[in-house]
């Protein structure tokens, strides 16, 4: 296990452990239901670098601590510098617009474990997973428009994309909360299973994903990224020659080999 050490509580921190394949990011910040603030973001940063240099890690997993909330959203006490200072602000979003972007082109899969609030600013980090697996008593809505502010058009497209023009603007025009089972039938979340089996059944899940080989489930991320209305124009050339690196791999005749011999195959990322 790793950590990063923590920060004052009145900040919250971001800690990372380790468990063989899988790295857990943890957002910690209790006391505000694990709202993002500035500090946290910038130990996000920090700690994506990390995890990107840890050749064991397969699978990543995103949790807020504690069982109450995954993320409540952004801590507004960081909105005020917009009145002050606008250029400040501008160039504090763009660093934030930075770090989602890092976070959403891992490598590896990114698994959402969403207990309680996932809120806002939360549900926008929550969208940057591949795969979100939610309690059956979690909480999900974005208030912007009750707190006069614009939730970012880059992550409304994440939000259409998901859920349909329809169901996003629902969720963005009126404002108001829902429960994990809405969240499924719109298709924002992939899983909803009872809070108590949350925990178990996310290890074992990820587990299992970690035992997939990276080649291909690289080359699929690349391949639903690309799909994006403002994806870099060169994200469909990566994604196919992610899908032609994973086509003549070792692990392609790995995976072939070990089904003709009914075996389970043991991938090694090349």
């Amino acid at each position: 296990m790793n950590t990063v050490p923590g920060k004052q509580a009145s900040t919250g921190t971001i800690s990372v452990e380790h468990t063989d394949t899988v790295s857990w990011l943890i957002f910690d910040h209790t006391g505000r239901h694990n709202a993002m603030s500035l500090q946290m973001w910038k130990e996000l940063d920090a700690a994506l670098d990390r995890i990107s240099l840890r050749s064991e890690t397969r699978v990543i997993v995103l949790r807020g601590a504690g069982h109450r909330a995954f993320m409540s959203g952004a801590d507004i006490g960081g909105l005020e510098g917009a009145r002050t200072n606008p250029q400040a602000y501008l160039d504090r979003l763009d660093e934030l617009t930075r770090i989602r972007g890092k976070l959403a082109s891992l490598p590896q899969p990114v698994v959402a474990m969403i207990y309680g609030y996932c809120l806002g600013g939360g549900l926008d980090i929550a969208m940057r997973a591949d795969l979100r697996i939610a309690a059956d008593t979690a909480q999900f809505g974005v208030p912007a428009a009750l707190l006069g502010v614009a939730y970012p058009a880059e992550s409304i497209e994440r939000l259409c994309r998901l859920v349909g023009t329809g169901n996003a603007n629902s969720i963005l025009l009126d404002g108001e909360r829902f429960d994990a089972n809405v969240a499924l039938r719109m298709g924002l979340v992939n899983r909803v299973v009872p809070a108590e089996e949350l925990e178990s059944y996310v290890a074992d899940y990820v587990r299992k994903l970690s035992n997939n080989a990276p080649l291909s489930m690289l080359a699929t991320k690349l391949a639903v990224a690309s799909l994006g209305q403002n994806a870099p124009v060169d994200l469909t050339a990566q994604a196919k020659e992610a899908e032609w690196r994973c086509q003549t791999s070792e692990d392609s005749i790995e995976g072939r080999t070990a089904f003709l011999a009914k075996r389970s195959p043991v991938f090694i990322g090349r």
